[in-house]
């Protein structure tokens, strides 16, 4: 506590009062002092003097006695309480400032402690009361400072985990512990919706009984419909969920927060609590703070798998592309067991797209690319190489086998093109062995392609492999030119 200096206090307050002390004790002394002095100095004083004066004068000096007597008391009585009065100012006086002095020290240390009881109507009293305010509002900005620093630190926290995580599993697991962390034992769940809408639970915090929010699709939450974050105190209120009634477990309060990605809203934040217990303004602000990264950081992984998928895949078909193929395809021929390769292009392309138009090109490679993906297994390849040249690698499958799927796609294809009602076009097919043909992709896809050109020229709309050509044809060498010498 903050030294009270009382010494200090009397000193000042006996030096105010000391010339009176002394005037009054002065008077009440030397009044009597002074008339016994004349008494006794009375016949010597009177000597020489006629008879008549000196009976006068000793009349009037008996009568001055009682006045004298009373006077001198009177000043002795009124220094005396000069002195009680200062003694018990003094003490008062102490005890104020000791009162003020604690209020000093609470103001330091953050608390507030009163004085106590004493009248508030003179200066100290309305400087206590000062005091008062300002340790309030000391105290209130303290507690705010200390809730701005803890939240201020989750958010860092939150934000330093979630730049490590690298998949969306990451992001929601850094997510339920700090849910956990501000909920502190709390039901609380992760809802998000998948790709039919639905919501999923995605993570939920640690508690006596599961949260349980009854709501399937985000478009059913109260939350996610106004677009910001709600918060009941009281489930029976009228303009409550009306969800919270409906609960297996008695529910009093609860929090929703939507939770957005990439600007749309796909999912909510739901924690619930007693009444006693219920989320302070703080603990919403904080679980605001939580999700607000949580939309960030999957939109940020959301965009980067989209950004790759892109990189990797044909913009038209979304089948992989020829420099996809040729990294996946690499750990697949190295292994050295038994694959082949598959190249396929779509027979009279050209004609097809002079006649029907570019648009109609596009819907017959979609159409296309639909069917290998329907056909062939889920660890084969697939992938546009080019134009209408695609490339499948088959791993586990020997050309025998191959050639049996290539049949299977064709007559897959024939039958998806007469339901699709478009132009009607076929599709060849040239087939390569690992490792009898070639061991790295480029020499597979040429053996392949040489089979695809014998396809085509013995009438297309089949399939060739070339293990089983014999004397393949080669495509037509250009004739030298002639140059004549002139004459």
């Amino acid at each position: 506590m903050l030294p009270v200096r009382a010494s200090g206090l009397r000193g000042s307050v006996f030096t105010a009062i000391v010339p009176s002390v002394i005037l009054g004790l002065a008077v009440a002394l030397g009044l009597p002092i002074a008339l016994f002095t004349l008494r006794s100095e009375f016949n010597r004083i009177t000597a020489g003097l006629p008879a008549d004066q000196v009976q006068q004068l000793r009349l009037l000096l008996a009568h001055a006695e009682v006045p004298v007597t009373g006077l001198s008391a009177l000043a002795l009585v009124a220094a005396l309480v000069a002195i009680f009065l200062a003694m018990h100012a003094v003490k008062r006086l102490e005890k104020r400032i000791e009162g003020i002095a604690e209020l000093a020290d609470s103001v330091l240390t953050g608390g507030l402690v009163p004085l106590d009881g004493d009248d508030h109507d003179d200066s100290l009293g309305h400087l206590a009361d000062d005091l008062c305010r300002i340790a309030g509002a000391l105290a209130e900005r303290d507690s705010s400072l200390r809730e701005d620093a803890f939240r201020q630190e989750l958010d860092s926290r939150v934000q330093n985990a979630m730049m490590l995580a690298e998949s969306e599993a990451d992001v929601y697991e850094i997510t339920r512990r700090a849910m956990d962390t501000v909920v502190q034992g709390r039901p609380a769940e992760l809802l998000m919706a998948d790709a039919s809408n639905a919501h999923l639970r995605i993570a939920t915090t640690c508690g006596p009984h599961a949260p349980g929010c009854g709501v399937a699709s985000p478009r059913q939450c109260h939350a996610v419909r106004r677009g910001q974050t709600m918060v009941y105190d009281d489930a029976r209120a009228i303009d409550a969920c009306p969800k919270l009634a409906a609960r297996e477990h008695e529910v009093q309060c609860a929090v929703c927060i939507p939770v957005n990605v990439m600007g749309k809203t796909v999912g909510v934040m739901h924690a619930v609590t007693e009444h006693s217990n219920k989320f302070t303004a703080q603990s919403v602000r904080e679980l605001e703070s939580v999700v607000r990264h949580l939309g960030a950081h999957t939109g940020m992984i959301r965009a980067l798998e989209t950004s790759q998928l892109q990189a990797q895949t044909d913009p038209l078909t979304g089948l992989l592309n020829r420099r996809s193929l040729e990294t996946r395809s690499a750990a697949i021929l190295t292994e050295g067991a038994p694959a082949a390769v598959l190249v396929a292009d779509l027979d009279h392309f050209k004609k097809l797209n002079d006649t029907y138009g570019h648009d109609a090109g596009d819907r017959a490679l979609r159409l296309y690319s639909q069917v290998l993906r329907q056909t062939l297994r889920p660890s084969d390849l697939v992938a546009r190489f080019g134009g209408e040249e695609f490339v499948c690698v088959l791993p586990g499958v020997d050309v025998q086998t191959a050639a049996t799927i290539a049949d299977r796609v064709r007559e897959a294809l024939a039958q998806a093109v007469q339901q699709s009602g478009g132009p009607k076009f076929t599709s060849s097919f040239g087939l390569a062995g690992h490792p009898v043909h070639g061991v790295t992709l480029d020499e597979l896809v040429q053996a392949a392609d040489t089979a695809l050109y014998v396809a085509k020229k013995n009438g297309r709309d089949r399939v060739e492999v070339v293990g089983a050509i014999e004397n393949p044809a080669e495509p037509p060498k250009p004739k030298p030119k002639v140059v004549e010498s002139a004459a």
